[in-house]
């Protein structure tokens, strides 16, 4: 499995690539505006993008959810858990006067990205339909999640929301049981 954390300082926003080097697949989550820095970065690691995502409508910085299914029929897995004030409006006006190729997903689904699993896991707070990945690589061997520990798990699974260099037991200590569970999935 290949993962590269995409980090923009000067907007202090973080995306993911993560790809499937066995079947040449991979998905971008929170990607920034500019898709050519994700495709240019995958290209040079053989991997073609899929499918892009994101943890939460980002009123912070241009979304480039929308440009990858505008330019390559990307598959967008959006959140529907925030209900209809928090689903996107533009997914049904492509250019082309169709609908955009999307999925609502909602908490406890998975869905694969060559050999590796993301299960969906519905963590509001930041906003009402945030949504948080957990990831496990079938194709390494893998039969639980990536990392058991806060630390570890926060950086792949919650860009946005908490940067673990930066005071992580602060925010562990405000989250709910519901939200610390998601972390405690893979121990």
């Amino acid at each position: 499995m290949f993962v590269r954390r995409i980090e923009d300082e000067q907007l202090a926003q973080v995306s993911y690539l993560i790809g499937c080097q066995r079947t040449g697949e991979a998905i971008v989550i929170d990607p920034e505006r500019d898709i050519d820095r994700y495709i240019d970065l995958a290209k040079q690691q053989g991997l073609r993008i899929v499918a892009a995502t994101e943890t939460h409508i980002h009123a912070d910085f241009l979304s480039g959810l929308r440009e990858f299914g505008e330019h390559n029929d990307t598959l967008l897995l959006v959140s529907g858990e925030g209900g209809a004030d928090w689903t996107p409006g533009w997914l049904d006006q492509h250019s082309s006067g169709s609908s955009y190729n999307h999925r609502l997903i909602m908490d406890g689904e998975t869905f694969a990205i060559g050999n590796i699993e993301f299960k969906v896991v519905h963590t509001p707070g930041h906003t009402p339909e945030h949504v948080s990945f957990l990831v496990t690589d079938h194709g390494g061997g893998a039969d639980s999640p990536m990392g058991s520990s806060p630390a570890i798990s926060c950086s792949l699974a919650i860009s946005d929301v908490l940067t673990c260099s930066r005071a992580p037991r602060a925010r562990w200590a405000r989250w709910s049981p519901r939200q610390r569970s998601f972390f405690r999935a893979s121990s």
